[in-house]
């Protein structure tokens, strides 16, 4: 990924200085593709934290009313020492400059007021975040951008240690440290204060989140991408020098009878990087369908591969290292939802979790309201957790490893009791070594046969085939839901496994089954609910 386009290179020299600010860095590229390809596949964006990307964008409308009285505003809003701020910084400042007055760049911080706080605010990463937050609103204020931007591209380098090393990046942009020191001692808490109103009106906590001409902007974050996007607000100079574009022709190979198997979300975040992108829907059990299938051997549904145009863009060789060719075509590497080739359980639910996963105690808690609610739905609880040459090893520890093969052995022996022990040592899943005798007791599970099942290898090898299934299916998180032994679901935007939710998909795929019209607790998300479920 070091290949840089030579019109990128060509864009980004600023005029009458001798310095270059980099458009393209393989950090820059990675951020920009992981939010697509990882995390933008498919589910939610993310929480309050740093970015945590995980789902559908909110496009941004280019029909708006453009704001040009005082250059387009862009505005980025970032926590100052949030790794994927920095790296938003960096790629968005060249794009400024080569702006110039066209665009009114804005840098807004997220953090709110908090009188039990020290510094009188709370950020995610503590007191030296809001110190930096201040001491950048203070030379944002006092210099020119053109300094603030020196100071920032240097800061930036070591954002961590940024408390001992602020006065060498200010020297370094010949910024007067005593202005900023007494601006801090001053009024810098009150220009923070200022600074923040915009991000908590808006309620972003997400670090970094993009404002362009007042809309929400979750497209492409390369620089070439911001680049073309500003293109269709303003006209400038560096609008001449981007590569023309040429058609890309993407294909999805899918199931219609599939609805989590909605693939309608990558097109638009694929566009960011391909606009002239043409999009071809294929029936998986069409004759191209499965000729394809086949020659990469998938299987999982939605399907996403590229024919040869792709590489003949100029976005291609920073593209290409997500993608997997075979003779001429190249599949975009995402694992869909819908295992196709599995053997289809009607009535069936399987539930992965952690058992001291607090996400996935609440998920076997949602998991027992909709098994009381329909008899006849069958159910079984799979484990994540690795073997290794001297045991096993889980997020949680070994503790978590203890409870996973006790819970192994009541599923095969006292099944119908599972759920109702696992509410009870729920309750206190830390004290899970202290209590988990009491919860057998109570749901007249015999202790001894449990202790001799989990002790011995009776219990270490149904652990040991118990978490092969999570392996299968490529689990990682904790909890995920397979319906009717196909349909692969992890907590998102639109999936917060309420057990009202758990209910309408099984009730969708088993038309009929008794409980369906059982009214449950929770809601259906849209794809704009912002709480997500949450995972391990």
């Amino acid at each position: 990924m070091s290949e840089k386009n030579d019109a990128e290179q060509t864009v980004v020299s600023e005029s009458n200085q001798t310095k270059t600010r980099s458009f393209l860095t393989e950090k820059n590229l990675i951020l920009s593709l992981a939010i697509i390809l990882i995390v933008g596949i498919g589910f939610g964006f993310y929480g309050f934290n740093e970015l945590n990307p995980t789902g559908k964008i909110i496009l941004s409308d280019s029909k708006k009313t453009i704001d040009s009285s005082n250059g387009i505003p862009v505005e980025l809003f970032v926590m100052s020492q949030c790794p994927y701020g920095t790296i938003a910084e960096d790629t968005l400042m060249p794009v400024i400059e080569a702006f110039g007055e066209k665009v009114n760049f804005k840098l807004q911080f997220i953090a709110s007021e908090d009188s039990t706080q020290e510094t009188g605010f709370n950020s995610l990463h503590g007191t030296p975040e809001v110190n930096e937050d201040i001491r950048q609103a203070c030379i944002m204020k006092n210099v020119s951008q053109e300094k603030f931007f020196d100071y920032l591209s240097c800061a930036n380098q070591d954002i961590g240690n940024i408390e001992t090393k602020w006065k060498t990046c200010a020297d370094q942009a010949k910024i007067n440290t005593q202005t900023i020191e007494s601006c801090f001692a001053g009024e810098g808490k009150n220009l923070l204060t200022e600074n923040i109103k915009k991000s908590n009106e808006l309620m972003i906590a997400n670090s970094p989140s993009y404002y362009i001409n007042n809309t929400p902007y979750s497209g492409g974050r390369t620089a070439q991408q911001l680049t073309r996007y500003l293109c269709t607000l303003t006209t400038a100079e560096v609008c001449s020098t981007l590569p023309p574009e040429t058609e890309v022709n993407f294909f999805i190979i899918n199931d219609s009878s599939c609805k989590e198997c909605d693939a309608s979300w990558i097109s638009p975040q694929l566009k960011s990087w391909f606009p002239k992108l043409n999009v071809t829907e294929i029936s998986f059990d069409s004759e191209e369908g499965k000729k394809v299938l086949d020659q990469f051997q998938a299987e999982t549904l939605p399907f996403l591969y590229f024919d040869s145009t792709i590489t003949q863009h100029y976005n291609w060789a920073n593209f290409q290292l997500y993608t997997a060719e075979k003779e001429g075509l190249y599949q975009l590497n995402y694992t869909g939802t819908k295992f196709f080739k599995r053997t289809e359980k009607p009535n069936h639910l399987d539930l992965f979790v952690m058992s001291q996963c607090p996400y996935g105690i609440k998920a076997e808690a949602n998991l027992k309201a909709v098994a009381e609610a329909m008899p006849d739905l069958t159910y079984s609880i799979y484990f994540i957790a690795g073997e290794t040459e001297t045991g096993f090893s889980s997020l949680h520890g070994q503790v978590e490893v203890n409870e996973d093969i006790r819970q192994s052995c009541i599923q095969n022996s006292y099944k119908g009791k599972l759920l109702d022990y696992q509410e009870c040592v729920n309750k206190d899943i830390t004290n899970v070594e202290g209590n988990w005798k009491a919860c057998a007791i109570s749901n007249e599970i015999p202790v001894d046969k449990i202790e001799s099942c989990s002790t011995t290898d009776t219990g270490i090898n149904l652990f040991k085939e118990n978490i092969k299934v999570a392996d299968e299916f490529g689990v990682g998180g904790s909890p995920n839901f397979l319906f009717n032994g196909q349909i692969l679901l992890k907590p998102s935007q639109t999936f917060t496994y309420t057990p009202k939710e758990i209910q309408s998909i099984v009730c969708f795929y088993n038309a009929g089954l008794e409980g369906c019209d059982t009214e449950l607790a929770g809601s259906i998300p849209t794809t704009t609910t912002t709480t997500t479920g949450g995972s391990c």
